[in-house]
């Protein structure tokens, strides 16, 4: 990562993979929490120790972000 930011400011990246599904999912809290973690993005970023900001884009209904 030191490598790449001698290059780069910043790095953005969505933080999950897809849209979290609608809760209540399949009736638990704790298999809802298990799918939306499985879809995180921030796994390396966390583990080196690198400063993120998450910001939250709301999504139309058509599920695809606006131009």
């Amino acid at each position: 990562m030191r490598e790449v930011f001698k290059k780069v400011d910043f790095i953005a990246m969505p933080t999950l993979q897809n849209l979290p599904p609608k809760f209540p999912f399949w009736g638990s809290t704790v298999v809802f929490e298990l799918r939306v973690f499985n879809m995180q993005n921030t796994v390396g970023v966390n583990y080196a120790g690198i400063p993120a900001l998450a910001l939250p884009i709301p999504m139309p209904p058509s599920g695809k972000p606006l131009p």
